[in-house]
């Protein structure tokens, strides 16, 4: 391990070079779309990006598929979640190639792209005329632009505190604070030895938690063809999953991806634009207004295509209320009984085998994709008290509909279920986890009743499947502490339409003022939404903008505290054009 220089690096100006030199920190996903986005634009127009200089820091050993398309984090039988069937293996290999093919045409295409694996840059520091970076190995690099293109990570981070933190949990057996990489914590929850009693607990129940049922599952027993032509599962009878959150209700499933692409009607650019209002706080979309039009879109699409129009799409004209009643009604029932009704409605027969090919079209989903797209860009418009009020009480049902999950492992689902090996709880907001009994190992949970009172349920492994945390000041990475402590990022800011809070279900603990402006402090880096290019902590404006010849960016997750869906490969995209197009205006003054 190298040690680090004592040299300060603000001191040392990057050396005058022919064309822009950008460094990429992170080979994922957000590298391989800046890397296309950059060799479209110098195929279309050359100009300011002649004689550009890229390299890419990639601390993993390979590039394109960051971690969730990586052999070495996820398990062959893990599903992409489309309307097809894909797995993320087959799905990250074609990253690979894409990546290696993309970066040789740039090469023949006149730029220099340099690519690092097993490399991790340490500390950034601004200078007169551009970044200097120190990485790990102790090397230096000198840049005009750098783009935060980290990702999860391939060890994720935690940064709010959880319910896993809880001080009598300390040191315990049992706990696990990530589903990633799934072969190691197949090993940590089951060892190699004889095998024990598992009673395990999940954390969350969308699709990290989806993936993670299925990453035990196939540890502990196996699925088969059963005899009524359902997919079976068979495991040890002391083994069992249960999978617990808010509300306890699992993601739908997609149906046939449909032949004709839907245009979006209602929920429109235009239509979003005119939501736009100015206020002396600043700009806004009124969250209700894009649930309507969203809620309209989807209802005319399921019309027209099959006529069927889940009653939850009905409710987004007055979601406060109505999405409120629905989550309520749907946690009572029981979460199988709710899998197969589901199943059963999108395959074609008698809904107990099914495959792809036996899928129905289902309407209402035909927007999704572009609706989906829209909504994230809407979304850094929503105003902080609208924000916590979607955490509180809508994202989850929001994301069960819009980002389903894929019909094998809805049938791998059931097939548990059936089998008695999984469940599915409500766990309410107020719940705690506390040690077991004294001499006994694992972890209590102590949760409401429905009949009221306290109920305990004993597990012998907690996994947390929630998804990953981004509270920036949490970051265990020296890069970000570097960034941190230089000012150069600060965590997201949202500011509240009003001044007066006491009516905001925003956390007290994440309320921050700045100028005599109350913001929500959120999760990521805070950046200008139209550049992705990163904002400094003496500055609250969204429209913040370096100077000429140098910018310092943030994209995909990294991005979480201001757009919805921040961590899609279709927000990476997007943030690609954002930051390509920003580059582009600026790389014409670097000399």
């Amino acid at each position: 391990m190298a040690t680090p220089s004592t040299t300060t690096m603000a001191d040392r100006p990057p050396q005058r070079a022919s064309g822009s030199h950008v460094v990429v920190i992170g080979g994922g996903q957000s590298a391989r779309w800046l890397l296309y986005l950059f060799a479209e634009q110098l195929a279309r127009d050359p100009g300011p990006m002649a004689g550009l200089r890229i390299t890419v820091v990639e601390s993993g050993p390979e590039f394109g598929t960051g971690l969730a398309w990586n052999r070495d984090n996820v398990l062959e039988e893990h599903l992409a979640s489309r309307a097809d069937l894909v797995t993320r293996w087959q799905y990250g290999d074609q990253q690979k190639r894409q990546f290696a093919g993309t970066s040789e045409l740039l090469r023949e295409m006149g730029a220099q792209v340099t690519t690092m694996v097993r490399e991790e840059v340490v500390d950034l520091a601004a200078t007169e005329r551009g970044f200097a970076l120190e990485l790990h190995s102790g090397a230096r690099l000198e840049a005009h632009f750098v783009v935060l293109a980290t990702g999860y990570g391939t060890k994720p981070w935690r940064g709010k505190a959880t319910q896993l933190d809880h001080p009598a949990l300390a040191g315990r057996q049992g706990i696990h604070r990530s589903p990633w990489p799934a072969r190691e914590l197949q090993q940590a929850v089951f060892g190699t030895g004889r095998p024990r009693p598992k009673q395990v607990l999940l954390l969350g129940s969308y699709l990290t938690g989806v993936d993670t049922a299925v990453t035990l599952a196939l540890h502990a027993g196996k699925f088969r063809n059963g005899e009524d032509g359902r997919l079976a599962y068979e495991g040890p009878a002391d083994f069992h999953v249960c999978m617990g959150s808010r509300t306890g209700l699992l993601p739908t499933v997609w149906g046939r991806e449909s032949a004709k692409p839907w245009l979006l009607r209602r929920f429109t650019e235009s239509a979003v634009k005119l939501l736009l209002e100015s206020t002396p706080q600043g700009q806004f979309i009124s969250l209700d207004a894009a649930l309507r039009l969203l809620g309209e879109e989807l209802a005319e699409a399921a019309q027209e295509i099959d006529g069927r129009v889940p009653s939850v799409l009905s409710r987004l004209h007055n979601p406060a209320r109505r999405l409120r009643a629905f989550r309520t009604l749907m946690s009572r029932r029981d979460a199988a009984d709710t899998l197969d009704a589901t199943v059963a409605g999108l395959v074609a027969g008698n809904g107990t085998s099914g495959t792809y090919h036996s899928l129905r079209y289902c309407g209402w989903q035909a927007p999704i994709d572009k609706a989906i797209a829209l909504w994230n860009e809407c979304s850094p418009w929503f105003c902080a008290e609208d924000v916590a009020r979607f955490d509180a009480e809508l994202r989850s049902t929001f994301f069960n509909y819009m980002l389903p999950m894929t019909l094998n492992s809805a049938l791998e689902l059931g097939a548990m279920m059936r089998s008695g090996h999984l469940s599915c709880i409500a766990l309410g907001s107020d719940y705690q986890l506390l040690a077991a009994p004294d001499g006994q190992r694992g972890v209590a949970l102590h949760r409401r009743g429905a009949a009221g009172g306290t109920e305990v349920s004993q597990f012998t492994d907690v996994i947390d499947a929630t998804g990953h945390e981004w509270d920036i000041e949490q970051h265990r990475s020296p890069l970000f502490r570097s960034l941190l402590a230089r000012n150069l990022i600060q965590p997201a800011l949202r500011p509240f339409r009003h001044g007066a809070l006491h009516n905001s279900k925003a956390p007290k603990a994440r309320i921050v003022e700045r100028g005599g402006r109350h913001f929500l402090r959120s999760d990521g880096v805070h950046a200008n939404p139209r550049t992705c290019e990163s904002i400094p902590a003496n500055h609250v404006d969204q429209d913040y903008s370096r100077s000429p010849a140098m910018g310092l960016y943030a994209m995909g997750p990294n991005l979480a505290g201001q757009f919805a869906d921040a961590q899609s490969i279709g927000h990476a995209r997007r943030d690609a054009t954002r930051i390509v197009e920003d580059l582009r205006r600026k790389a014409g003054v670097v000399s």
